[in-house]
């Protein structure tokens, strides 16, 4: 009988790890991979991907992070919404914006980690804006919010 107890604990906490929300951010400049003018970055959790577009004539490697945008949603916690992008600057110094997407989906619903690091505005038609500029990593912190 415990046995039986102990194997069921074991797959309750093994479940409840892989159902555990991955925390993500703006990927590092570093990791992210460039070519034709395509950007791409990997995401912390399986199935997801940092995609953008630059349409220079002279794509070059991200040189620095430069913010991240978060519109939230409606509702009572401003918290939740969808990220809009993380902007960098390439060494050709165009700003390239990547967007994070998982499964084709391009607004899955977020919500803010670390919310010291974004900054709150209003912009047009009562939307509210967040914007962090914080050049730490994982400092723009999100998790997918279900």
């Amino acid at each position: 009988m415990k046995h039986k107890i102990m194997c069921c604990a074991l797959l309750m906490s093994v479940s409840g790890i892989s159902m555990a929300a991955v925390t993500e951010s703006c990927p590092e400049p570093s990791s992210i991979r460039h070519a034709a003018g395509i950007y791409t970055a990997s995401t912390q959790a399986a199935g997801g991907e940092w995609l953008g577009v630059v349409s220079s004539s002279r794509p070059a490697a991200i040189k620095s992070f430069d913010s991240a945008t978060f519109y939230a949603g409606e509702g009572t916690d401003e918290t939740v919404g969808i990220l809009g992008k993380c902007a960098y600057i390439s060494e050709s110094g165009d700003r390239v914006d990547l967007r994070y997407q998982r499964d084709q989906s391009s607004e899955i619903p977020v919500k803010l980690q670390n919310v010291a690091a974004w900054k709150r505005s209003d912009g047009p038609f009562g939307l509210v804006i967040y914007e962090c500029e914080d050049k730490k990593k994982d400092a723009c912190a999100f998790v997918e919010h279900k």
